[in-house]
This record gives C-alpha cells, sequence and structure tokens, in this order.
C-alpha cells in the first residue's frame, strides 16, 4: 500500500479463522511476510519510508510481534 509517498506493509497477525471473518486487502498473512522477511528487512533498512505495520483483533498479538520485528532490526514505527 503506498500512502502519502509511504510504503506501508500491513501483517495480519491474527489466526487463519480469524482472517476467514474479514481481512484488510492489501495485508499480508504473517506467515507470508515471514518467506520474505529478508526484502522487507532490506527495504525497511534502505528506505524510512517503508514502514511495516502489524495488526491484530485486540494488539496484543502485533504488539508482540513489533517488538520481535524490532529486536530482529526491522526499525520502530
Amino acid at each position: 500500500l503506498r500512502e502519502g509517498g509511504k510504503t506501508v506493509v500491513l501483517v495480519d497477525c491474527r489466526t487463519r479463522p480469524e482472517q476467514a471473518v474479514s481481512v484488510i486487502a492489501t495485508a499480508l498473512s504473517k506467515r507470508n511476510f515471514e518467506a520474505h522477511a529478508e526484502d522487507h528487512l532490506i527495504a525497511a533498512r534502505s528506505n524510512p519510508g517503508y514502514l511495516v505495520i502489524p495488526y491484530c483483533t485486540v494488539g496484543a498479538r502485533s504488539g508482540s510481534y513489533a517488538r520481535q520485528l524490532i529486536a530482529r532490526g526491522f526499525p520502530p514505527t
């Protein structure tokens, strides 16, 4: 998703049954994101406008995943 000169990558941290109920059309599942995590890391490190935004239903899973991504070198958003 491109918004205001930024590239926004939404990462859906919900379970497959939750995703079966509803999804944000441009979001990547956590599994799909992880399959290409190195590419996303390179893009995020080289472009400050490349934002990786995890989300879930309440926020606990996405917050935990965001902390994991930061620990792996992704810039905080």
